[in-house]
């Protein structure tokens, strides 16, 4: 049995008018006055037969979310495979999970619209009068993971998601995280003390995205990747900057300059960072009596000349420990038990002749 139609008169004895409309219902708008309604029911009409089911996009049914249908007039459920009443209206309600993400809705393989709130798609048909099969299509969503620093004290790092212009959340379930297919990602690594940030990378597997930094600047480094489509990991390395030690020597004092946070000139105590590819410029000063030798195993003073002594290291890379050798100036000892005269010595001291 099946509703063929409806009509309507508005006077008791009146003639009946048919009306266009078909299936459970049949709705008056604005009604001004008295009317008559009935349904004209088609005992013999064959249930239509309604099958419906989620699948992904090879047509393959999966368990991603909650498929249901109900009469559009009372709220009965149906049952996919059912023969439904012809000319009803029906309802298809799907309740999308948090690992599923929504393609769209088909009808015997074709793509219609649909109404979507929040989580909850909708589609009905308004008349049924053909066997029909409703698919609600679906994928699983990207899932996204960080690889955390070592510890805090190295560097942090985040990742701001945003879609359609608007900043969101992945959704996390059993402790995996989900964002819908072309979300936006910017992922940002800040170093901490005496160190840099290298290799920022979003990783898919078949492919990645990275910030090398090279040359090991300072700062923060950000790598945005424009839409996410598949499950991706996003890291960073960071790096320590070279440490210089500066060594105690005998008979003078030295002293190192290089650059410290982006700071040129800074003077160096033993164990400060410097910045990469900084130049280190070293100062070795003799006490009286002495006269430098060499900086970091290389002669710098073969006249062994008096005063201060250069020398600079170019380009450090990696940790370095600075090094100097005075020598002792020559010692004259005057003899004064000398018997019958004095004795009396001139040279050079301290550059001053005679």
């Amino acid at each position: 049995m099946g509703i063929a139609g409806w009509q309507y008169k508005t006077k008791p004895d009146g003639d009946w008018t048919n009306t266009s409309v078909t299936g459970l219902s049949y709705t008056i708008q604005n009604l001004q006055s008295d009317i008559w309604v009935r349904a004209l029911v088609n005992d013999s009409a064959t249930p239509t037969p309604v099958s419906f089911s989620i699948v992904n996009e090879s047509g393959k049914t999966v368990e991603g979310g909650t498929l249901t249908a109900k009469y559009t007039a009372n709220g009965a459920e149906i049952q996919s495979g059912n023969g439904c009443t012809t000319y009803s209206s029906i309802t298809f309600t799907y309740e999308e999970p948090t690992a599923y993400e929504v393609v769209g809705w088909k009808v015997n393989g074709n793509e219609v619209a649909a109404v979507r709130n929040g989580k909850t798609f909708t589609y009905t048909i308004d008349s049924l009068t053909t066997a029909t099969t409703v698919n609600m299509v679906v994928r699983p969503k990207p899932t996204v993971a960080i690889t955390p620093p070592e510890s805090p004290e190295i560097g942090t790092f985040s990742v701001t998601y945003t879609l359609k212009d608007k900043e969101v959340k992945p959704e996390e379930e059993n402790g995996t995280k989900y964002v819908y297919s072309g979300t936006k990602a910017t992922v940002t690594a800040t170093p901490g003390n005496n160190y840099v940030a290298t290799d920022v990378k979003a990783d898919w597997g078949t492919g990645n995205t990275s910030t090398p930094n090279v040359g090991k600047v300072n700062g923060e480094q950000k790598v945005e990747i424009a839409a996410i489509t598949a499950n991706t990991i996003f890291s960073a390395t960071f790096v320590e900057k070279p440490k210089v030690t500066i060594e105690t020597a005998t008979g003078g004092t030295v002293t190192v300059k290089g650059t410290v946070n982006g700071k040129a000139n800074t003077t160096l105590k033993t164990g400060n960072y410097v910045d990469f590819d900084t130049d280190l410029t070293i100062t070795a000063t003799p006490a009286d009596g002495y006269v430098v030798g060499t900086i970091n195993g290389s002669a710098v003073n073969e006249s062994k000349a008096n005063g201060a002594k250069d020398k600079t290291i170019k380009g450090v890379g990696e940790n370095t420990t600075i090094t100097a050798a005075f020598t002792a100036k020559p010692v004259v000892t005057i003899d004064s038990t000398a018997t019958g005269g004095t004795v009396t010595v001139k040279g050079t001291v301290n550059g001053k002749a005679n």
